[in-house]
């Protein structure tokens, strides 16, 4: 590990600390009306994973917003961004490699009933962001390091990770 991901390690740590003590609300996912996801861009699966889960929960009358990071200075040149579909990028995150971008703290600021991390990237980025969040309940990949971030986590095999999140989320609330 690098001085640049220990400082965003120190940093991510110490936004645990400050929401600690945060109210948590597990909605039931029948009346959840607000859901946010992040994911790894440059990952296609997870791109695809994404996309689906969206769809899944859109025709469920869900008002679904992805939030996907490109691990690179531009955006690629075929990238087609619409509502509820944005991107972030290297060139949106501080010094130590953590999101700072205004159109990040728009959607950190979102009251997401569920804030749903589907990357199986291990950068301090992405919890990060479910920390940072105002979301209700944050949901997310088991990971030992990065526990703190998530009200919720799933150990599930990369293709059986949509199915398994529907259904814990459906026995909530």
């Amino acid at each position: 590990m690098g001085i640049k991901q220990r400082i965003g390690l120190y940093y991510y740590k110490a936004e645990v600390k400050k929401k600690k003590h945060r109210d948590r609300k597990f909605t039931p996912l029948e009346t959840a009306k607000l859901i946010g996801v992040v994911f790894d861009a440059d990952n296609e699966v997870e791109k695809k994973t994404a996309l689906q889960l969206a769809e899944i929960l859109r025709g469920q009358k869900k008002e679904v917003l992805l939030m996907g990071y490109f691990n690179a200075k531009k955006f690629p040149p075929n990238l087609h961004i619409a509502y509820g579909n944005e991107y972030f990028n290297r060139t949106h995150l501080n010094w130590a490699g953590l999101p700072v971008h205004i159109n990040l703290k728009s959607y950190l600021n979102t009251t997401f009933d569920y804030l749903i991390n589907i990357s199986t990237n291990n950068s301090v980025i992405f919890p990060y962001l479910m920390v940072k969040s105002s979301a209700k309940c944050t949901v997310g990949r088991y990971s030992q390091t990065f526990a703190d971030a998530y009200d919720l986590m799933l150990e599930t095999k990369e293709n059986d990770f949509i199915a398994q999140l529907l259904h814990y989320l459906q026995k909530i609330g």
